[in-house]
């Protein structure tokens, strides 16, 4: 055994002839061929010849001075390299041994697949993209020999990092290369070189953005399998064939993208003919998609048509100079019983003698002049435009005319103004609408030197109607409230609705204030009805702020806010009533001001307080309970009593906030009072409306219970009989939950409101708070001791206990001892006390006995 051995190598001749050698033992040694001098070569489908063992030293050094690159690889690694493929990728052999094939040239297991498939070499150069050591890409070519020796196979492939002589041959010069690579590159439709068992050699990258792939993933790959579908392989076989056989063929198909999208194609396949034999062919595929689009459009646009002619309201004419009808088509006139066969032939002046403004239009046309018509025909309303025809020579021969049916048009138009200017829930004018009304009025009451009344209204507790009732009830309630306004005021007067519950009447011709004073009065007795919902009967009522001109001011601004001051002043007179404007009400606005900003400040910088006032059992004198009353600290540090601002912080909102505050300075106080070991006493403090109405009420107050740690039973909460309406299953529902947590629940100022007996009975409190203004009129006024009375027996049979409220006489205190009311309380036993003064208070008296 010697170091001679025997190889096999492409028999494919070459100007280098160094560059036909594979690598030979001598410089590089190759570790899976055993060195036997008599080891024979095994021979590849005639594709591989054998070499003489005395040439291995040659043959070793031209390897190593080839300059082209060689590389050895069993299909996946490389196993060894010749310097210019060191040079070429930028690596030592060393650091090339090894690597995996696919990460020095991606594009050369198409040239190995191809390899086993033709079962030896390849002697067509194939572009392939190397990468170098810096991660550069550059594009060689490449052959590929088969090696094989006692059953193994190995390859070497042939590097070149330009093309070769021969396969520059066939294009000429190195410019017409570059010329021709430019066009292959740069060419607006996919081209792809195939070889003769349809496999891409390469492909040009509008190929790569039409279908999808790569070229790393098309070189190599059957065309067929990567972009036909499966229903279309025996039809482009035809062609590839045809292709083959040295014939052009066109066809347009259909062909699948990479992602599984089909799009249509016009595929135009050549063949390529080197030495008067094909030896690959070419596919160049041209994408429809932009035609199929134009044709579907096209066809679109002509159904389209045909739609317009036969169904829409239009209808195109021609007239002759005559303006006798020679075109009509169209259904626009046939809606108003007029059909091409009534018109053709006949003289528009004929047909339409007695629509002069159809005659009109049609004159002017013939005139020259285009002209355009709106016109009433047979309860239709038309759009006519005529246009004047001219020949060559701009004389005059007839018309080109469109009739559009535009009544729904019309219609449209006017619920489009409608609804400009109205109120859609209530029909009413909206404040634009108003406000133009309103100053036509004071255009013409400054002409006259008469008088005209702004009435601006809102509904009291409407807030609560659609927080308890719900927005589709609130809106219905709107709805009547329009509705009895507008019954309420002379025609010539307009109601509107502004928004939410807000409403304005404008009232004009009034010689004096008591005009607008007898409308706003029946308005008001308007609205107190009750209003019937299904099974709820909700009572209503409004307050009214009312500003005269030009009195309280001469242009609609300064009325507006002159009725809104007066309207907050009915409000806090009471409600469901009236007023004007008074000068004062300038002063009363900065004052609502003014107190806003104080409640936020106090809920923000704890400036509020509460006082006490304790209730007294009247069968032993002793201490039942105390009532948490709250007050405003003022800047100056005077207290502000409830009076003066409750009212405002419910219409601004701030009332649940700050009811929040009291539940939780009430609970804390008992707390402290607890720990003290001073009193363990009854606990109340007052619901307000909106308090009651807020889903979150319960849950708030069962918060600040467990936050101080206070059990419901030492705790009562007071809201007044008008609150369980308009919906008394909510009211029922909400004091049920208060019950639930063990919180006594009393009736205040009971006999005010507006009650009802059958649902008092079904309520689940535990007292019933007589009201202050009842307790003032006992003993001395026999009537109002009456209503006591009652109200005491009623709460027997509902088995209530009962509290007076504004005890402050001897005689007041005897007369309740008398009719065994349970408990009082008033200024008669104590005023209302700040915590510290109140025990001390409690403290004197327990000393007393």
């Amino acid at each position: 055994m010697d170091n001679r051995t025997t190889i096999a190598i492409s028999a494919e001749s070459h100007a280098d002839p160094a560059s036909a050698l594979p690598f030979a033992s001598g410089a590089r040694d190759l570790s899976w061929a055993p060195r036997l001098r008599s080891a024979q070569p095994e021979r590849s489908s005639g594709c591989m010849h054998a070499i003489p063992p005395e040439s291995d030293d040659w043959r070793s050094l031209a390897i190593e001075h080839a300059v082209d690159g060689w590389l050895l690889t069993d299909g996946a690694i490389v196993q060894d390299c010749n310097p210019q493929a060191e040079q070429i990728l930028g690596l030592e052999r060393a650091a090339l041994i090894g690597r995996k094939l696919r990460d020095v040239a991606p594009g050369a297991k198409a040239l190995i697949q191809a390899a086993k498939a033709n079962k030896g070499d390849v002697t067509a150069e194939w572009p392939v993209f190397v990468v170098r050591a810096d991660g550069s890409r550059i594009r060689t070519h490449m052959t590929i020999g088969a090696l094989r020796r006692a059953g193994t196979q190995r390859f070497a492939l042939r590097i070149r990092s330009t093309p070769t002589a021969r396969s520059r041959g066939a294009f000429g010069s190195s410019m017409d290369q570059s010329y021709l690579q430019a066009l292959f590159d740069h060419s607006p439709e996919a081209i792809v070189v195939l070889d003769q068992t349809s496999r891409v050699l390469v492909a040009n990258p509008k190929f790569q953005t039409l279908f999808g792939y790569d070229a790393e993933e098309a070189l190599g790959q059957d065309i067929d399998a990567l972009i036909v579908p499966e229903s279309l392989r025996a039809e482009a076989l035809g062609l590839n064939r045809t292709a083959l056989t040295g014939m052009d063929a066109e066809h347009q198909t259909l062909r699948r993208r990479k992602d599984g999208s089909v799009l249509p194609v016009s595929i135009l396949a050549a063949p390529i003919v080197h030495d008067g034999h094909v030896v690959a062919f070419y596919s160049i595929y041209r994408d429809l998609s932009p035609l199929q689009d134009i044709a579907t459009r096209l066809e679109q646009t002509q159904t389209r048509l045909d739609v317009v002619f036969s169904q829409a309201p239009i209808a195109l004419f021609i007239l002759d100079e005559s303006a006798t009808f020679t075109f009509i088509a169209g259904k626009a006139m046939e809606t108003a019983g007029l059909t091409s066969t009534q018109l053709l032939g006949h003289c528009a002046y004929d047909l339409f003698k007695e629509f002069p403004d159809i005659l009109s239009a049609v004159g002017q046309a013939l005139r020259g002049e285009r002209s355009t018509t709106v016109t009433a025909f047979r309860g239709l309303t038309y759009e006519i435009q005529c246009s004047p025809v001219r020949d060559a020579a701009g004389t005059g021969v007839g018309i080109f005319g469109l009739v559009r049916d535009v009544t729904e048009t019309q219609l449209a138009r006017q619920q489009l103004e409608f609804m400009a200017h109205h109120d859609l829930l209530t029909n009413l004018p909206n404040r634009a609408l108003f406000n133009d009304r309103l100053q036509e009025a004071l255009h013409r009451a400054k002409r006259r030197g008469t008088h005209v009344a702004l009435l601006f209204f809102d509904l009291d507790g409407f807030k609560q109607v659609n927080d308890t009732l719900g927005h589709p009830t609130g809106d219905r309630l709107l709805q009547w409230v329009a509705q009895v306004a507008r019954g309420a005021i002379r025609d010539m007067d307009t109601v509107a609705r502004l928004g939410g519950d807000e409403f304005a009447v404008l009232v004009e011709d009034i010689d004096t204030p008591v005009g607008a004073a007898a409308v706003a009065q029946r308005v008001l007795e308007s609205l107190g009805q009750p209003f019937a919902d299904g099974e709820h009967q909700i009572a209503t009522s409004a307050s009214i702020g009312i500003s005269l001109y030009p009195n309280d001011g001469l242009d609609p601004e300064s009325l507006f806010k002159a009725a809104d001051m007066a309207m907050y002043r009915a409000k806090a007179g009471g409600r469901n009533r009236f007023e004007f404007f008074a000068s004062d009400l300038g002063t009363t606005a900065t004052t609502i001001f003014t107190k806003t900003a104080l409640m936020r400040q106090a809920l923000e910088h704890d400036g509020f307080v509460l006082h006490y006032q304790p209730t007294v059992r009247l069968m032993d004198g002793c201490i039942t309970g105390v009532e948490a009353l709250i007050r405003l600290r003022q800047p100056d540090g005077q207290l502000m009593p409830p009076l003066e601002f409750i009212a405002l912080a419910e219409e601004t909102g701030l009332i649940v906030p700050i009811g929040r505050w009291v539940a939780h300075e009430a609970c804390r106080q008992w707390k402290a009072w607890q720990a003290a070991g001073n009193l363990n006493l009854r606990m109340a403090f007052n619901l307000s409306a909106r308090e009651f109405h807020d889903a979150a009420c319960v849950r708030a107050i069962g918060d600040a219970l467990k936050t101080h740690d206070v059990p419901g039973d030492q705790f009562m909460v007071e809201i007044t009989e008008s609150m369980m309406f308009p919906d008394p299953i909510r009211a029922r529902a909400l004091l049920e939950e208060l019950r639930g947590m063990h919180i006594a629940v009393a009736i205040d100022d009971f006999g005010t409101g507006y009650s009802s007996l059958a649902h008092l009975r079904n309520l689940p409190a535990d007292f019933l708070k007589i009201d202050q203004s009842f307790v003032a009129g006992i003993p001395a006024d026999e009537k109002i001791c009456g209503i006591v009375r009652t109200i005491m027996a009623m709460a027997r049979g509902l088995n209530l206990q009962v509290i007076a409220e504004g005890v402050e006489t001897d005689a007041q205190l005897q007369y309740l001892r008398e009719l065994a009311c349970d408990e009082v309380q008033g200024y008669l036993l104590a005023r209302p006390l700040p915590a510290a003064e109140f025990a001390h208070w409690l403290e004197i008296r327990r000393a007393r006995g």
